[in-house]
C-alpha cells in the first residue's frame, strides 16, 4: 500500500474514533477532542490527493476509497448533529441524495470510458461544508448554528445547478469540447471549415503558411488568419503563431478540465517561411530552424506541463506527429531525412515516414517502441474507439491495440501509398515496400536562408522492392531475389484499386468520391 492510501485508510480508522470521542468523552471536552480529529481527517484528505498526484501513487483502490472516506467522515458528523439537535434529518437526507446522485453519474461516466472531475464548485460546496461542521462541534450560539445549516444545505442546493456541476454532468459523459489551433487545410471555402465538421473553436490559418503573396517562387492570394468563421486579418506576423496557438491550447485545457476534450494542436512550424517568437530568437546557437524547434519544444512542455498541473495526465492521450518528411529543398531551414529516400512530395520513406510519440500514463508502457505498421489515417479511429464512438467506413483502422501493447498482432496487413492526385505509387506490408513506375521529383541542389534549392524530374522506370527491416533507405532493390512478396503485394495494390481507384493503371475505382463528398 503506497503512501497516499494509507493516509486514507488513516481517515477512514480516525471516524470510528472521532464517533467514540462524542460518545464516550465527558463533555464539553468531547467537543474540542472531536473537532482535533476532524481537522486531522480533514488534512489528511487534502494530503493524500497531492501525493497521488505528484508522486504517481494514484490507483483504484484509492479512487474508490478516497471519496468514500470524506462521505463517511461528513455524514458521520451530520448523525451526530441530528442527534443531538443541531441539525433536522432532512437536511442530512438533502446533502446523502446529493451524493448518490454524483456517485451515480460518475460510475455511468466511468462505464463509458469518461471521468467527471470535480468543479470549482463542489470544492467550493466541500470546502464550506467542512468549516460549518468545524463551528457547529464547538459551543457556537443557537443562531450561527443555524446559518451553518443553511450554508450547508444553500451550498448543496448551489451545485446541484450550477452549469459545470452535476446535473450537467449527464452531457459531460457523452459531449467532448473540440478545438484546433493552427494549419486546417483541408477546403477553406466555408462550409469545408473546422466548425462545420465538428470542432467548437479555430484559430489559425486555413492553408500553409507558404501560401501567401511573398511566396520567394509562386504568387499566392492573401493569407488570412481565422478566428472560428471569421477573418482576423491578412498577412499578420507570424513570429507570434506558436505562442499564439500555444496559450490558446493551454487555455482551451483549462476551460475544459472537468469534462472531455479533443484539443488539434496543428502547428504552421517548423514548415516555411520560419518565424520565431523574440523570446527563442537566437537562443539555440543553430540558426532560425533551431530556434524555432526550440520554441515548438516549448509549446510541446506547455501543453504537458499543463495537463500535469491538473491531473489529467491518466485521462488523456497525447500524440505528437508530423503529415510529412522534411522539405529539403529549403536546405537550412528545413530538417533532415536521417538518410530515407528522397523527402517531402514523395512516396518514398524520406517523404512518408514520420515518428508517432504517444504518451498516456498508465495505459502506454512507458519507453516502449512499436514497429507495426500504422498510418495518421489511423488516428481518428483510435480516438473514436476510446470515446466509444461510431464511424462510418473509412480507409483508417484504430492502432489502440499497438498503443496499449506494442507486441500485440498487426492492426492492418497493408498500406498502400497515393499521391499526385489518385495515383498509387507503392504498397506495403510493414515489411517489404513495393514501388511502382512513376514520375516524381527529386532534390537536387539545397536552398539557403528561406530559398528553396531546385528540383530535378525523375522516374521509376521499373518495379522496386525494397527489405524495409534491414533497408529503410530504399537503396538496395530486391525484387529478383523475392518475386513471390511482389506478387503478393501486386494483388493488395489491385484490391485497392478496385475500390479507391488508380491514374497510374487507369482504374476507376468504384469508391471513389468527388471533392467535397460527406
Amino acid at each position: 500500500m503506497n503512501t497516499a492510501n494509507k493516509l486514507t485508510m488513516a481517515r477512514v480508522v480516525m471516524i470510528p474514533i472521532f464517533l467514540a470521542v462524542l460518545y464516550l468523552v465527558i463533555p464539553p471536552y468531547h467537543n474540542y477532542i472531536a473537532l482535533a480529529i476532524f481537522v486531522l481527517a480533514s488534512v489528511t484528505d487534502f494530503i493524500d490527493g497531492y501525493v497521488a498526484r505528484h508522486y504517481d501513487q494514484v490507483t483504484d483502490f484509492g479512487k474508490f476509497m478516497d471519496p468514500l472516506a470524506d462521505k463517511l467522515l461528513v455524514v458521520s458528523a451530520m448523525l451526530w448533529f441530528v442527534q443531538i439537535g443541531r441539525m433536522p434529518a432532512w437536511c442530512v437526507l438533502i446533502v446523502v441524495a446529493r451524493e448518490f446522485a454524483v456517485t451515480g453519474l460518475r460510475l455511468v461516466a466511468v462505464d463509458n470510458g469518461r471521468v467527471i472531475a470535480a468543479g470549482w464548485s463542489g470544492k467550493v460546496k466541500t470546502a464550506t461544508t467542512m468549516v460549518c461542521i468545524c463551528l457547529m462541534l464547538l459551543p457556537i450560539p443557537a443562531a450561527a448554528n443555524t446559518l451553518c445549516v443553511a450554508l450547508i444545505v444553500a451550498f448543496v442546493a448551489l451545485v446541484i445547478v450550477k452549469p459545470d456541476a452535476t446535473i450537467n454532468a449527464v452531457n459531460v459523459i457523452f459531449d467532448y469540447a473540440t478545438a484546433i489551433f493552427g494549419k486546417w487545410h483541408l477546403g477553406d471555402a466555408e462550409k469545408f471549415l473546422p466548425l462545420q465538421h465538428g470542432f467548437d473553436e479555430w484559430y489559425g490559418l486555413p492553408y500553409s503558411n507558404d501560401m501567401w503573396p511573398y511566396h520567394p517562387k509562386w504568387k499566392f492570394p492573401d493569407l488570412p488568419t481565422y478566428e472560428g468563421n471569421e477573418i482576423l486579418g491578412y498577412n499578420l506576423d507570424q513570429t507570434t503563431l506558436t505562442t499564439d496557438y500555444t496559450e490558446r491550447s493551454v487555455k482551451f485545457i483549462r476551460e475544459n478540465r472537468e469534462r472531455p476534450f479533443f484539443l488539434y494542436l496543428a502547428h504552421s512550424m517548423p514548415h516555411v517561411p520560419l518565424a520565431v517568437s523574440d523570446k527563442f530568437k537566437g537562443k539555440s546557437e543553430q540558426g532560425l530552424y533551431g530556434d524555432v524547434m526550440m520554441e515548438l519544444d516549448w509549446s510541446v512542455g506547455e501543453v504537458l506541463r499543463t495537463l500535469e498541473e491538473l491531473g489529467l495526465e491518466r485521462n488523456t492521450l497525447v500524440i505528437f506527429t508530423s503529415d510529412n518528411g522534411p522539405w529539403i529543398a529549403y536546405g537550412n531551414h528545413a530538417g533532415s531525412t536521417g538518410g530515407l529516400r528522397e523527402a517531402k512530395a514523395t512516396t518514398f520513406n524520406g517523404g512518408l515516414r514520420v515518428p508517432l510519440i504517444a504518451r498516456w500514463k498508465g495505459t502506454i508502457p512507458a519507453g516502449t517502441v512499436c514497429e507495426r505498421l500504422a498510418s495518421n489515417i489511423d488516428l481518428l479511429p483510435t480516438f473514436a474507439q476510446i470515446a466509444q464512438a461510431p464511424l462510418p467506413k473509412i480507409d483508417g483502422v484504430s492502432m489502440l491495440p499497438l498503443l496499449e501493447d506494442p507486441d500485440a498482432a498487426p492492426v492492418r496487413d497493408a498500406l498502400c501509398l497515393y499521391y499526385q492526385d489518385n495515383s498509387l505509387e507503392a504498397v506495403t506490408d510493414g515489411t517489404y515496400k513495393l514501388i511502382f513506375p512513376h514520375d516524381y521529383l527529386a532534390y537536387g541542389t539545397p536552398g539557403d536562408d528561406g530559398m528553396p534549392g531546385e528540383m530535378i524530374p525523375r522516374r521509376v522506370e521499373e518495379k522496386e522492392l525494397y527489405d524495409m527491416r534491414r533497408d529503410p533507405g530504399e537503396r538496395c532493390n530486391v525484387l529478383s531475389q523475392h518475386p513471390e512478396i511482389a506478387e503478393k503485394l501486386e494483388a493488395v495494390a489491385e484490391r485497392y484499386r478496385a475500390e479507391l481507384g488508380d491514374d497510374l493503371t487507369g482504374c476507376e475505382g468504384t469508391g471513389r468520391r468527388k471533392p467535397g463528398y460527406r
